[in-house]
């Protein structure tokens, strides 16, 4: 699971409930927001940059507040990210497929296709 025990029982479950769908090897956990327990980060394992910020809001019409980054670059390039879509997301279906197809936006890594090559 590779959450931290500080995250609410909804973020370690949506966790959970994300590599079911997209599968154990799909992202990496991230938290750069210990301290807040209804949040995560889920990276690229291809390329920590391409990271999702998820928050959850279990009451409201839109429980899903969703923040994507992507590596520095361009204006960017002395910052830690680059900002990409934000949105809110009422259902696990539509951020499931949010995530998937930001996930996809991760470049190959290199160093993985040099080793495979030689």
């Amino acid at each position: 699971m590779n959450t931290a025990p500080s995250k609410a029982k909804v973020v370690v479950e949506l966790v959970d409930v994300l590599r079911g769908r997209l599968g154990s090897d799909a992202f990496q956990v991230i938290d750069h927001w210990p301290e807040d327990p209804m949040a995560i980060g889920i990276a690229s394992p291809q390329n920590a940059g391409v990271l999702a910020y998820i928050s959850v809001t279990p009451e409201a019409d839109t429980p899903y507040f969703v923040s994507l980054e992507l590596p520095p670059e361009g204006e960017w390039a002395d910052h830690p990210y680059t900002p990409g879509d934000e949105r809110n997301e009422c259902g696990i279906d539509e951020l499931v497929e949010t995530i998937a197809a930001h996930m996809r936006k991760a470049p190959p890594n290199k160093s993985l296709e040099r080793t495979r090559e030689g």
